[in-house]
């Protein structure tokens, strides 16, 4: 091991009472691998979601995600496709399911939710993103599947958007995305 501190460049280099690789042989090792491979398809998966999705906003905000996600940003990933999907929904209902859902808001006894109609897409704020799934469900604009995808991504988005010690690999933000593109927004048409 010694001797692999001697080269130029070094193999190794001492760390916490052992040693760990140099950089360049943490690399050259990753593409004996395929490592690269690996990330090299998960960027072609999710960049597949990208080609399902009709020209415009949604597709132009999911290819900034994505780009998020390829350079490590996985917090920043899972924000930005959790806004996509949400903004997404609301456009759905005002463009297709708006009486469905005011007459679900209709039924709320909830003192936290002030909003009584939903006129345009700013309404959608005066409420809690858990009232608002479960307002979907209850106007049957989304399946009880879907409410639990929606419920359990949320739970993913809180612990991504605020700071903490979790951490958060590429693969659950593959599959936060994954969820979210093919569950709600390629589902539910504008």
């Amino acid at each position: 091991m010694s001797e692999g501190l001697k080269g130029k460049p070094p193999k190794y280099i001492k760390a916490g009472g052992g040693y760990k690789l140099q950089r360049h042989m943490r690399e050259a090792l990753s593409r004996k691998l395929g490592a690269e491979m690996v990330a090299a398809q998960t960027s072609a998966t999710l960049r597949g979601l990208e080609n399902k999705m009709p020209d415009g906003s949604d597709k132009d905000f999911l290819k900034e995600a994505i780009d998020c996600f390829e350079v490590g940003a996985n917090r920043g990933t899972i924000v930005m496709v959790w806004i996509l999907a949400m903004d997404h929904l609301f456009a759905h209902i005002l463009a297709h399911k708006l009486a469905d859902f005011n007459a679900a808001l209709a039924l709320n006894t909830d003192k936290s939710v002030k909003v009584r109609v939903i006129a345009q897409r700013d309404d959608f704020t005066e409420m809690k993103e858990s009232k608002f799934i479960e307002f979907c469900r209850t106007a049957k604009i989304i399946s009880n599947d879907v409410r639990k995808i929606l419920d359990q991504k949320l739970d993913t988005r809180n612990s991504c958007a605020h700071p903490s010690g979790v951490t958060i690999n590429k693969s659950k933000v593959i599959d936060f995305v994954e969820d979210l593109i093919g569950n709600v927004v390629l589902k539910y048409p504008v």
